[in-house]
């Protein structure tokens, strides 16, 4: 059991991403690591994050920061004090904030209420719990909801994309040495 936290970049992807460009955000909440043997362990991790781009004008891009409840569940592999980890995730948006302050929307949110997706990192873990790492973590699903023009369903292919810059602290008595 421990903490994680950190800042990242993080934009949009995707077939129509165009006029996506870089957000600055940030992630920050609980983790456990479930040992399994002494090189490898699956760490389930609970985060509150913050998503989505900083363009201002249709490109297609976010046009906002979403944020978003994120419960990434994770195998690692560990070896002299760097470790690898992969795995998937699933996250809840709980907030939006547009990009541009006059934009007043009513009604359903043009973005989708659940993401889910992967998550690539590697980084050094000290045997006192200290850790630093970088992790790459792509969303698999549009963010936008689809759309009804005329007879046909349009849909915005767009996902979100985040590279972060994480520190951690594992209580030493939750986990046990790590060799």
């Amino acid at each position: 059991m421990g903490v994680r936290g950190g800042g990242s970049l993080t934009n949009g992807i995707g077939a129509d991403a165009n006029g996506s460009s870089f957000r600055f955000g940030y992630h920050g909440g609980a983790v456990v690591q479930l040992r399994a043997t002494e090189r490898w362990s699956l760490q389930p991790e609970v985060l509150y994050t913050l998503k989505g781009d900083a363009a201002e004008a249709y490109g297609p891009a976010i046009n906002a920061g979403l944020t978003y409840l994120e419960a990434p569940v994770l195998l690692r592999y560990l070896r002299d004090d760097a470790f690898i980890e992969a795995g998937p995730y699933a996250a809840y948006r709980l907030r939006t904030s547009y990009n541009d302050n006059d934009v007043q929307l009513s009604g359903i949110s043009p973005y989708q209420q659940a993401d889910y997706g992967l998550v690539f990192g590697f980084g050094y873990q000290d045997p006192q719990g200290l850790s630093v790492g970088w992790r790459y973590v792509t969303g698999l699903r549009n963010i936008y909801r689809p759309v009804a023009f005329a007879d046909a369903l349009e849909h915005v292919r767009l996902r979100n994309s985040s590279i972060q810059l994480s520190f951690a602290y594992l209580l030493p008595w939750a986990w046990g040495k790590p060799r």
